[in-house]
């Protein structure tokens, strides 16, 4: 968006605070102007201070509910669209909003950012788009009203002339047969000069640079161009400057009667006349000379005088008629440009004029359409409505501004949809006929269809999305309430996709979800529903049970349908699914209660291994109960300093010196205590947050690393996550941070784990490779606990291998993970890595290490994490 243009404003009406706040915050970061209303009257007030462009708002509200909202305001400003966002999730409530105008119905909470982006952009361009049909009928109707205007005074202008030439028709009834100013101006000297007796004479026009001869009665005394200036006591320019008649009864008198260069007379009298224009715009000079006696008199000038004002008249009226006939040749020549329909009609409905685009569009020639009449191109179960329509435009002069639907009628019998408005033709205040203007709304309705289509079914596999899916279980909630039974949603989510998507393309991920699709959908009964809700999150929905265990055998069968192979592009993939459970009324009274807790059993199934199903339990919700706390008192915690950095140090095994340490982030609440990381952090990596905070222990450990220096290079490790990944000014903030304190890039390791690597939703290789420019170094963290940290050793530039705590605590004990790690080591050295055992506890794990000459090692055995100024002083110390 551009700095000059005003940002789209829309208004949140909704009285829970929570979710206007919700609202604002994801539209602003689209880049909307955001108001807010706690109910429906305070609303009404915004939109009148206001005039925002959209309004999102909820349904029942106190002092006033948003559908008595959206009635007021289509009576106060119709053209605004609103959404309604509600969490009521009536079908009842929905028909109406719509009926009062409503564009679009979502139920909360809305399900991601995407969802009320493309629902809020998709309404703009539909008020976009009436904006534009209701200026394109504007822009018509004033055209025609400049039409009809210019032809009233033309046709004023002609009337007031032939009342006046006909007093005096014996001396320009030559005039009336001049069709253009080229030929009245021929004439014009000859009535001058028959009338006045006058022996010769000359008519200039005025150019930008002199005076152009149009017409001569006796040849030699007038050149065809007589340049500007004109000398002050010439007759041409006292005519100008005067802009009045000039009579000179004898030349002869006159000491240099024309030294500008036209030769004139030398004797006899001169009449000489300025033809104006538009009232006193000087367009030409007649001239007349009389050799006879007795010479031109007072009288003659008058005369004369009268004749050049008929004359002016004539010229002005031909002048006027070219316009006119230019300004109805431009007005046709506009009205076939344009890309709708405009057609005229007389009293009885005739068509009396149609402009090309009508003529193509039902498909006659343009004599057969004007044998026709408006009706013909009408449907013919519509035709009733639209006379009683044309009958109120020309009986009673309504205006159809607002525009009237109707099915449009071709010559082979065709049909498409059109949106007519239409407007009395008035002459002289009588109603003539009527002006139609005619959009065809083919595509217009395409789009409504799809739109619809897109708001109620999943593009790709064809299922109903979340809004139908939860339509339909309040629907199944209902009926359980009436028949009593039971009804059982199940979420079910893709085990592994990501990684076949990331890894096969989203191409090859598509046809998997469109056959999971119709596995699910073939596995249910027809009065059950399988939905889409989005990602590889499917969710089924079975009504009618008896018991919430009827379930079981549901998903079981889910589960069996999708571990048979999937055959993709000639090749083979497996999946599983995580399956949760959730019964209505057990679980929960409304469809969001029940979807919510759904989910939570479907994280629990993922988190017992995957490939499974589990019903809700109190223990789940606990669970999340658990998160929704932590998520609360973390808000400000950075801000309250709740936040601190420890520091794990990092050990030579071989000298056992201190050479780095481990930056490590704790939070320690003032109301929960002490928090364990793995609780906190994987909150702050799914809310985002994990950017600021990283961004506080890159400069809290940057500073501490570089007092460090003073006892010798000593390196430091902070632990980035995927989330950090995605924060463009990563680079550039770590750059600034190493700049201001003077701590050289190789001596920061930064550790990632195979889960950045993996995600591919920001441009992990163009970053990796900045950092490794800035001469930072890179760990693999966690090592051997995926299965392609190979491949990412070779890809990208890592100088470290840290090997997972898992494989050392049995090292002393367990041979397997002592040949693990020692094939860890070797593969390390021969690519030129370091390596960093983790965990290390006691002195027997040491030794280990230190037989199978691993370089580092951290862990208990060393240090737990401590505060900086202990470390400094094992630093100094050491």
């Amino acid at each position: 968006m551009s700095q000059e243009a005003q940002p789209i404003t829309i208004l949140v009406v909704d009285d829970e605070e929570v979710i206007r706040q919700s609202f604002q915050d994801q539209l602003e970061d689209l880049g909307y102007q955001v108001f807010t209303a706690h109910n429906g009257r305070v609303g009404m007030e915004m939109i009148q201070q206001c005039n925002p462009q959209l309004v999102l708002t909820d349904l029942r509200m106190p002092e006033m509910s948003g559908l008595e909202l959206i009635r007021q305001s289509k009576q106060l400003a119709p053209d605004i669209p609103i959404i309604v966002i509600s969490g009521a999730g009536v079908i009842g409530d929905a028909v109406q909003a719509l009926r009062l105008g409503a564009y679009d119905y979502l139920i909360k909470p809305v399900d991601g950012l995407r969802i009320l982006e493309h629902t809020v952009c998709k309404a703009l361009e539909n008020a976009r788009l009436l904006r534009e049909n209701q200026r394109y009928q504007e822009r018509l109707e004033e055209l025609v009203r400049e039409r009809t205007q210019a032809l009233e005074a033309a046709n004023i202008e002609l009337a007031n002339l032939n009342a006046r030439l006909r007093k005096i028709v014996e001396t320009t009834q030559g005039f009336s047969d001049c069709l253009d100013v080229s030929s009245i101006s021929y004439r014009i000297l000859d009535e001058f000069a028959g009338h006045m007796c006058a022996t010769g004479g000359s008519l200039y026009f005025l150019e930008e640079g002199g005076l152009r001869l149009i017409r001569v009665l006796d040849p030699g005394h007038a050149p065809a161009f007589i340049p500007f200036p004109l000398p002050a006591q010439s007759i041409f320019q006292q005519v100008l400057e005067s802009e009045k008649p000039l009579l000179i009864q004898d030349i002869s008198t006159l000491a240099q009667p024309e030294p500008s260069g036209w030769e004139g007379y030398a004797d006899g009298s001169v009449l000489a006349f300025p033809l104006t224009r538009d009232g006193n715009m000087i367009m030409g000079i007649l001239t007349l000379h009389c050799k006879e006696i007795p010479p031109f008199v007072e009288q003659d000038k008058e005369i004369g005088t009268i004749l050049a004002s008929y004359s002016c008249e004539a010229i002005r009226s031909i002048h006027a008629t070219e316009t006119l006939r230019e300004s109805e040749q431009r007005f046709r020549d506009l009205a076939d440009m344009l890309p709708l329909i405009v057609c005229e009609s007389d009293l009885h409905g005739k068509i009396t004029y149609a402009n090309r685009q009508g003529i193509d569009a039902y498909g006659y020639h343009a004599s057969e359409l004007a044998n026709l009449s408006v009706f013909d191109t009408i449907a013919p179960e519509e035709r009733g409505k639209a006379k009683v329509n044309v009958a109120k435009v020309l009986i009673e002069g309504d205006v159809r501004s607002a525009g009237t639907e109707y099915t449009a009628l071709r010559k082979d019998g065709g049909t498409f949809p059109v949106l007519a408005y239409s407007s009395p033709i008035l002459r002289r205040g009588e109603t003539t006929g009527m002006r139609t203007a005619v959009v065809d709304i083919t595509v217009l309705k395409q789009q409504q269809d799809q739109i619809l289509r897109h708001a109620n079914f999943d593009s790709l596999t064809g299922l109903p999305n979340r809004f139908l899916v939860l339509d339909r279980l309040t629907q199944y909630i209902k009926e359980a309430q009436r028949s009593g039974k039971q009804v059982a949603v199940l979420f079910l989510d893709l085990d592994h996709f990501k990684k076949v998507n990331d890894s096969m393309g989203h191409e090859v991920g598509d046809h998997l979800l469109v056959e999971a699709a119709r596995r699910l959908s073939s596995t249910l009964r027809d009065s059950d529903t399988v939905g889409r809700l989005g990602g590889d999150e499917f969710i089924v929905l079975l009504g009618g049970l008896t018991n919430a265990i009827d379930a079981q055998p549901v998903a079981r069968n889910l589960l069996q349908k999708l571990c048979a192979a999937f055959r993709i592009q000639g090749r083979e993939f497996y999946l599983s699914a995580s399956i949760g459970i959730s019964a209505y009324p057990s679980d929960g009274m409304d469809s969001a209660e029940l979807l919510r807790n759904a989910d939570s059993a479907m994280y629990y199934s993922k988190e017992q291994g995957r490939n499974t199903y589990h019903y809700f339990t109190d223990d789940m919700n606990k669970g999340a109960s658990r998160r929704l706390l932590l998520e609360e008192h973390f808000i400000g915690a950075l801000e309250r300093g709740e936040l601190s950095v420890l520091y794990q140090p990092l050990m030579d095994i071989q000298r056992g010196a201190v050479v780095g340490a481990e930056a490590l982030l704790r939070w320690r609440s003032p109301v929960l205590g002490a928090i364990p990381p793995d609780e906190f952090i994987p909150i702050l990596e799914q809310n985002g947050q994990i950017v600021p905070v990283g961004r506080y222990v890159i400069t809290e450990a940057i500073e501490m690393a570089a007092s460090w220096q003073k006892y010798g290079n000593f390196k430091i490790a902070i632990n980035l996550s995927p989330r950090q990944f995605r924060d463009l000014n990563l680079v550039r903030f770590i750059d600034d941070t190493l700049r201001k304190v003077g701590l050289p890039g190789h001596l920061l390791e930064l550790e990632i784990t195979e889960g950045v690597l993996m995600s591919g939703n920001y441009p992990i290789d163009t970053i990796l490779a900045a950092l490794n420019e800035l001469g930072v170094k890179l760990a693999m963290d966690d090592f051997g606990t995926g299965y392609s940290s190979l491949s990412y050793l070779r890809k990208y530039p890592f100088a470290t291998l840290k090997i997972d705590r898992s494989f050392i605590n049995d090292i002393a004990v367990d041979a397997a993970d002592r040949e693990l790690v020692n094939a860890a080591v070797t593969m390390a050295r021969n690519l030129g890595l370091h390596v960093v055992a983790e965990g290390v506890e006691n002195e027997a794990q040491r030794e280990i290490l230190l037989e199978l000459q691993c370089d580092m090692a951290q862990g208990y055995y060393y240090s737990k994490p401590i505060p900086g100024d202990a470390l400094t002083a094992m630093v100094r110390d050491s």
